[in-house]
């Protein structure tokens, strides 16, 4: 685990800011697994709110206009695909009305989900009905994520100071159905505030829940490590949560569960954290899904020469760069990153075995670096346990690449 210095410290004061919405909003077509098939055709008038793509079968998910305007095209940039679509600025929409909270089953719930187009908030995008796919009684505690140990995001732990009501409000139903016992959230030690705040308010509404609170290291927000620290339990890369009766969301996700459930409104905007260097305008943003990052850089940046940072999509580390500033943000996006560009001088492994120690799941990323086009012994050496944290590269004093020997090693294996 690391300690890594950033400026969290700094935006998790700022609270929740607005951002003007942008006249061209990217929509990503990409799924969980493959793309979405568009339900509307280019030159189509939409409202907001209105569904404008799908993707069915397992991922099941779908994507809504989160303004009114004109479809101009379907683009496709070395970022992906994605419907792009002309903001009106009339804020023309669907009539939305929130579910009869008292009469739906858990199946009903997961096509709920579906419908509203909720996703894992936390960077996975995995379609959040699939981790409802649950019998009834199986499931045993629900744990909620607000574990934010990517260096300088702080949008969930901003959003579980200032929407604290409505997050253990959607706890409490989801509780409901799928009959849990255990209620808990996990949060970094060093959120004594926010302990104090969801202590206090889940004792107005009655709602009995635990706070388990962790190290303030990385990654110690990853599934698995939060797992692990709340219930003990130790599961391996790719083992179902559901197999042992824990189910686990991200609280931005269950944020988007609550605008769904509550208010009948699909998951068309998040909270974004933009930070970097002390130039950016730093703070926590509403943002529509959509929303480019020329934009955002624009507002956000104005006096920047911004060919002289390097743009991060996410987080520092797990986060990718983006190559192509009309990307827009996705409903996993929790940062935008504007930091300055880092020329590392590779060097000869000295073999102090820093990768080995720092990693999370007890890998050996050196070994990673021997070249093989072989699946067999990448398995050898549990490539597929990797979680991709980026704190190996992170950690080596040589500046190896193994991150990029990784990701083409984890490509390999998906061929």
């Amino acid at each position: 685990m690391l300690l890594i210095p950033s400026l969290k410290h700094t935006t998790k004061k700022l609270g929740i800011n607005s951002l003007p919405t942008a006249s061209v909003l990217y929509l990503s077509l990409q799924a969980y697994r493959g793309d979405m098939e568009p339900l509307v055709d280019v030159g189509s008038y939409v409202r907001k709110f209105e569904p404008l793509a799908k993707a069915t079968g397992t991922f099941a998910s779908t994507l809504h206009a989160p303004v009114s305007g004109t479809i101009l095209e379907i683009a496709t940039t070395a970022e992906g695909t994605f419907m792009v679509l002309e903001n009106d600025y009339q804020e023309v929409a669907l009539t939305t009305t929130p579910p009869t909270l008292s009469n739906f089953s858990v199946k009903e719930l997961r096509q709920l989900l579906t419908n509203f187009g909720i996703e894992g908030a936390g960077g996975s995008r995995f379609p959040t009905q699939l981790k409802y796919n649950i019998n009834e009684g199986s499931i045993h505690t629900l744990l909620f994520n607000g574990v934010e140990c990517e260096p300088y995001l702080s949008a969930d732990v901003v959003l579980m100071m200032e929407k604290t009501k409505e997050l253990l409000q959607a706890a409490q139903l989801l509780q409901r159905y799928v009959k849990a016992n255990d209620l808990i959230f996990v949060i970094e030690r060093q959120q004594k505030a926010l302990f104090k705040k969801l202590t206090d308010t889940a004792a107005l509404l009655n709602l009995s829940i635990q706070i388990c609170q962790v190290p303030d290291t990385y990654p110690q927000g990853g599934e698995l490590q939060v797992i692990r620290s709340a219930t003990g339990k130790i599961l391996k890369k790719g083992e179902l949560p559901l197999s042992h009766g824990i189910l686990l969301n991200n609280v931005g996700t269950l944020y988007a569960i609550y605008k769904a459930l509550f208010q009948g409104i699909p998951f068309v905007e998040r909270l974004v954290t933009v930070s970097g260097n002390n130039e950016i305008k730093m703070g926590n943003y509403w943002m529509h899904i959509g929303t480019p990052i020329s934009h955002i850089l624009t507002h956000l940046a104005p006096s920047q020469n911004i060919e002289m940072y390097t743009t991060i999509l996410d987080g520092a580390m797990m986060g990718q760069e983006v190559r192509s500033r009309n990307m827009g943000i996705h409903k996993g996006s929790g940062g935008v990153l504007l930091l300055d560009k880092w020329r590392k001088d590779t060097q000869n492994c000295i073999r102090c075995g820093d990768c080995i120690n720092t990693c999370p799941q007890g890998l050996m990323p050196l070994e990673f670096l021997k070249p093989t086009n072989d699946k067999a012994t990448l398995l050898n050496l549990h490539l597929d346990t990797c979680i991709s944290c980026g704190a190996c590269d992170y950690i080596c004093p040589s500046h190896l690449p193994l991150m990029e020997t990784i990701l083409k090693g984890k490509k390999l294996l998906q061929s």
